[in-house]
């Protein structure tokens, strides 16, 4: 029996980490050609639309196919499908000059938080460059015999005449404690809530502040572990604009980006380093195997200044799936 409880408290202990985030996507047509579209090659409409909303999406990166229901329009599909969580991301469905049907980002706009009652969420975030502690200088009204201790105290509650199960769990540097109090006819479990105190001792009053520490869970979806840090890249602009030529800032950059892994969004900024065109696609082609976050991706089209730029990258990038 107490096997059969340890197994439902850790399939419920996964599911709050499976299920903390989601997204929804639009898909939409620009001159409201009717279509049917898959995500993963599962349908997402029964019938031929022209706008289709798809909710409770649990994962960043798709492939999307687009059949059109009028059959003289040829059907498409598209390995950057990308969509952010707690937010509703947007894509037309175009025909670029060509003539070729396309997938374009339109926007993204935040999914309003929802309250559940008797849940406390693992919080969890999309990656980025770095780790920010945040502390503020302590002040002390003198300066002599002043000693500092920290103490760490559980709160717990738990439910009486029971037997107590506990579970640990550490995945991706998120925790998650869960006690289960176990008797012959209900079942529970308990939160345990760590707090930091901190006391002064001796003859003086000293205020000392706790640092706060923001944990950022995140999880690569590029070809390296953790990108640059801001410092890092702020070091590397400057060696990339301090060249005269515009060849020179395109070597600098490459080789800066071999050496160490660019997040999407530090892909556009250099990018927007660059005074032509030509050098920004080059450069867009050739760091999307070092970046971080491949599904985010579709921030360095704000770096170019043509849409046509835009398209050759979303061809590329197809191909080489």
């Amino acid at each position: 029996m107490k096997q059969t409880y340890f197994l439902l408290a850790c399939s419920f202990a996964f599911s709050l980490l499976a299920n903390a985030q989601s997204g929804n996507a639009v898909i939409f047509t620009e001159l409201g050609e009717k279509f049917t579209a898959y995500l993963n090659g599962e349908k997402q409409n029964e019938t031929p639309s022209n706008n289709v909303k798809i909710e409770d999406l649990s994962s960043e990166f798709y492939q999307v196919r687009i059949d059109f229901e009028d059959d003289g329009l040829p059907d498409f599909h598209n390995n950057n499908f990308a969509i952010q969580f707690d937010a509703t991301t947007t894509y037309m469905v175009k025909a670029n000059k060509k003539g070729a049907y396309v997938l374009r980002f339109h926007n993204s706009t935040p999914i309003e938080a929802t309250a559940v009652e008797n849940v406390r969420p693992v919080e969890t975030s999309k990656p980025i460059a770095e780790t920010t502690t945040t502390t503020s200088e302590p002040t002390p009204t003198m300066n002599t015999n002043v000693t500092v201790t920290e103490t760490t105290t559980q709160q717990t509650t738990t439910a009486p005449n029971g037997e107590t199960i506990s579970i640990s769990m550490n995945v991706g540097g998120t925790g998650i404690n869960l006690n289960m109090n176990v008797d012959d006819a209900d079942m529970g479990y308990t939160e345990t809530v760590q707090t930091t105190t901190v006391t002064s001792g001796g003859s003086t009053q000293v205020t000392k502040p706790i640092e706060n520490e923001e944990v950022v869970v995140s999880t690569s979806t590029g070809g390296c572990s953790y990108p640059m840090n801001s410092t890092e890249f702020s070091d590397a602009k400057k060696s990339i604009q301090s060249k005269s030529f515009e060849d020179s800032k395109l070597s600098i950059a490459k080789q800066i980006t071999k050496g160490k892994c660019l997040t999407a969004e530090q892909v556009r900024d250099v990018m927007k380093l660059f005074d032509f065109e030509e050098t920004r696609l080059d450069f867009a082609k050739f760091a999307f195997d070092y970046t971080y976050d491949t599904d985010n991706y579709y921030k360095v089209s704000d770096a170019f200044d043509f849409e046509m730029s835009i398209e050759e990258l979303d061809e590329y990038l197809s191909n080489k799936q």
